[in-house]
């Protein structure tokens, strides 16, 4: 399992909003916590499992921004 990390506000107000843009049903404090863990989790297993592929998806991020 990955390391716990702790969410600020900020983080868990804009999972909210992107929550919103695809089910606004569900787009609440709890599902916005539980979507940011999951993301970490699978960055962390992809880390472990495929640094290679990892490494240029953060690439690919970089060029994007």
């Amino acid at each position: 399992m990955a390391k716990e990390y702790n969410y600020t506000e900020a983080d868990i107000d804009k999972m909210i909003t992107y929550i919103k843009t695809v089910d606004p049903a569900n787009a609440t404090p709890e599902m916005a916590i539980k979507m940011l863990e999951t993301e970490y989790a699978k960055h962390h297993l992809l880390s472990h499992e495929n640094p290679e592929v990892h490494a240029a998806i953060y690439e690919d991020f970089k060029k994007s921004n």
